[in-house]
């Protein structure tokens, strides 16, 4: 098992495995998950294997940066985190997370973030910001809360 990255009260947060691959799969086939993000839901299962070394590999973009898998203290898969750079002004780095939708209206968003946000300023990272679109109109106030 991989080395935790940060934990929050109720969450684990470490790299992706192999392993993640039939829940996080589970997770982005769901077309109510994909409809906040825009992408589309994923073939097979295949996709997901193919993305763990890219989203891996999130963590070589600097200090602070990663895509993380998210579980409950118990294991449980809740989803993903992540802090990477924008591409946009110098230092710009973005924190955002999917959830699966079982694990909607738990409080897990807000605890990521602030979860987040404490490693990348742990890292070194000064400036954060969470992108949304009109698709996350029901749950935009969580990029909020945490500051």
């Amino acid at each position: 098992m991989s080395t935790v990255v940060f934990r929050t009260a109720r969450l684990s947060v470490r790299p992706f495995e192999p392993t993640d691959a039939p829940a996080a799969f589970s997770m982005w086939a769901d077309p109510e998950v994909c409809r906040f993000t825009g992408d589309e839901p994923p073939d097979d299962i295949e996709v997901i294997i193919a993305d763990i070394p890219r989203w891996q590999a999130v963590a070589g973009r600097g200090p602070g940066c990663g895509f993380w898998a998210v579980t409950t203290h118990d294991a449980g898969f809740v989803g993903d985190v992540y802090v990477r750079p924008t591409g946009g002004p110098a230092g710009e780095h973005e924190v955002g997370w999917h959830l699966a939708r079982h694990c909607w209206g738990r409080g897990y968003a807000t605890e990521l973030a602030i979860g987040a946000m404490a490693q990348a300023r742990h890292g070194g990272i000064d400036r954060l910001v969470a992108l949304s679109t009109r698709n996350m109109l029901p749950p935009a106030g969580s990029p909020r809360r945490p500051g």
